[in-house]
């Protein structure tokens, strides 16, 4: 990895910054279960971004990622995705889909909520610190209501909310979509699961959220390292649980090198700009 100056110049530039893009990502939530009806999708992780965000040379700054929630098994809302940050700048954990029956509970908020089960509505989308960067996040969608054991709502993603879901129109709650920065695409919601009367859960947002199952299922787990929300496990299983979340990341494109990290980041280059992708937590100095 490149480096750049020594210990001597970074100490005399102290006083300059370097301006660089940045994206934040919270971990995902997981997906509900259900005893009869599906579990609702997790949310995705919320999400910060700016194009140009100032860092003062020889300024370590600090990085924390956040993991994506668990999927748990009998009725049981799944659970939430933890935030990830970028010094002051912090994204708030995806909201974990709700479950029914049995000790299920209510989809819950989050960067992006959580989907609805057994004639609930979605979990709200919460901002979380932006110092100064610009919030993505959505709510998650809802089951129809007095149907007998509906399918569940997809978990919102950071690019759209998640989807209702009609079980007598054969409407599945599909993920929220992501959202694509720096070459990435991030955050896509959970798909909703299916019931006993369904013949399928919803798909993940952008392909990155996992899928919702059916009847009896345990629900897919979400694409790692990408933030987005577990699926929702199939109704009446007393084993199959929610799909988990995935945990989040930090990415910076920076006009010039870092002078130093931790925490190992994936380091590639697109024409002059230097790119460094966290997946565990660690710190960047200019």
């Amino acid at each position: 990895m490149p480096i750049l100056g020594t210990s001597a110049s970074q100490n005399t530039k102290s006083f300059l910054n370097v301006n660089v893009e940045l994206l934040v990502v919270a971990g995902g939530g997981a997906g509900g279960s259900s005893s009869n009806d599906g579990g609702g999708g997790g949310g995705a992780g919320g999400v910060l971004y700016t194009s140009s965000k100032q860092i003062s040379l020889g300024a370590s700054n600090s990085i924390t990622i956040g993991g994506g929630g668990s999927g748990v098994g009998w009725a049981a809302r799944g659970g939430i995705g933890s935030n990830s940050s970028f010094g002051l700048a912090t994204a708030n954990g995806g909201g974990g889909g709700g479950g029914g029956g049995g000790d299920g509970g209510t989809a819950q908020a989050g960067g992006s909520g959580g989907g609805g089960s057994a004639g609930q509505g979605g979990g709200a989308a919460t901002q979380g610190d932006s110092d100064g960067l610009t919030g993505y996040g959505n709510a998650g969608g809802g089951t129809q209501q007095n149907y007998s054991k509906p399918c569940a709502g997809g978990g919102g993603g950071a690019g759209g909310i998640g989807q209702d879901a009609f079980t007598g129109s054969g409407i599945r709650g599909v993920g929220g979509v992501g959202i694509t920065f720096i070459g990435t695409t991030v955050a896509g919601g959970g798909g909703g699961g299916g019931s006993n009367t369904a013949t399928g859960g919803g798909n993940g947002g952008s392909n990155i959220g996992g899928v919702g199952v059916n009847f009896g299922g345990t629900g897919g787990n979400a694409v790692i390292n990408t933030g987005s929300g577990g699926g929702g496990a199939g109704g009446s299983s007393e084993t199959a649980s929610g799909g988990n979340g995935s945990s989040g990341l930090v990415i910076l494109k920076a006009p010039q090198a870092a002078f130093s990290t931790t925490g190992s980041p994936t380091y590639t280059t697109s024409g002059s700009y230097h790119i460094y992708k966290f997946t565990a937590s660690g710190s960047i100095t200019f």
